[in-house]
């Protein structure tokens, strides 16, 4: 009998925070032959391996797998290639899961079994000590379509808030990008798509650790812009595809990021792209007008008349002169 749970968790120069996940593991009340543990290590340089499976050595249901440096994205899908549970959950190495908090999940989810997605409760923790609740669900919230929890602005995306039915992923070939940054915004807007019901439990089941030093804060800006527009441009071209505009409804937060780390680190040429991008793609110009301020909207039309450059020049400088 396959088990209930599959958690996934991508391991990169974390030795600091393995001990508080892995006790965090520990710290579960159901039978270990219901729940697998998958730790990929993406070639780590640090000795997170070697502690890794020290701290682990006890967990039966503790698997650990070496490969070569593809980031978090090729480290899980890896790992689920290798799973064998009936839901996914995909951990962060320096993030930790309550107490006892499987058992409960189990008695949630198998009221309903159709349900395709589950969101949970989450917290976030300082390095101080702090502690703030920033998604807290009800079992009491109605279930919706996977595209209408997508498209409702108050939906937080973190992925280890989320569970996700194995067959779903399997069934639409569902994977992360390799190598690449932002690669959790391309497989949501997949997984939601396909998604037919999502449904939300209560207990606050993931904490989520905010901290410096942490990938999505790396200074690596040029990547990030040409991750960004990887994205961006895999999710429009998956919204043309599925004729479904409201794929897109995420994209200018990520359009938002491309232009702040254009205007703030002088890269002219991605900055041109974006206006570019926008002008041209009829989904894009669209999602972004609605989303940005009116004050954006305006001065896109305003300086329709003008070139890309000239454009981005005086973006640039008016965003510079507001900051």
């Amino acid at each position: 009998m396959s088990p209930l749970f599959s958690i996934i968790i991508p391991v990169y120069n974390v030795a600091a925070f393995l001990g508080e996940l892995v006790d965090s593991l520990k710290a579960q009340d159901l039978d270990a032959k219901e729940w697998e543990v998958i730790f990929i290590n993406d070639g780590s340089t640090d000795n997170s391996f070697e502690l890794g499976k020290t701290l682990t050595r006890e967990m039966k249901n503790a698997r650990w797998i070496s490969q070569e440096n593809q980031g978090v994205g090729g480290a899980r899908n890896r790992a689920i290639q290798e799973s064998k549970g009936q839901y996914l959950w995909f951990v962060d190495s320096d993030d930790f899961i309550s107490e006892n908090i499987l058992g409960k999940i189990k008695k949630r989810i198998l009221q309903d079994p159709s349900i395709d997605i589950w969101a949970m409760s989450e917290i976030h923790f300082f390095e101080d000590g702090r502690e703030e609740y920033l998604v807290k669900y009800t079992d009491g919230d109605s279930s919706c379509t996977g595209l209408e929890h997508f498209t409702n602005e108050k939906s937080r995306l973190q992925l280890g808030i989320y569970l996700f039915k194995t067959s779903v992923i399997e069934r639409n070939s569902l994977e992360f990008l390799p190598n690449i940054y932002h690669e959790d915004e391309e497989f949501y807007c997949r997984a939601f798509y396909y998604a037919r019901r999502v449904s939300y439990i209560s207990y606050t089941a993931y904490h989520y650790r905010i901290r410096q030093g942490s990938i999505m804060r790396s200074d690596n800006h040029k990547k990030r812009v040409e991750d960004l527009f990887f994205v961006i441009e895999s999710v429009l071209n998956f919204a043309k595809q599925e004729n479904t505009p409201a794929i897109a409804w995420r994209i200018p937060k990520l359009v938002y990021s491309v232009l702040n780390l254009c205007q703030e680190n002088n890269f002219t040429d991605y900055g041109v792209k974006m206006i570019s991008l926008i002008r041209k793609d009829e989904i894009l110009r669209e999602v972004t007008t609605n989303a940005f301020s009116f004050q954006f909207s305006f001065f896109l039309r305003v300086f329709s008349f003008f070139g890309d450059r000239f454009t981005w020049k005086c973006y640039s400088k008016i965003a510079s002169l507001l900051s």
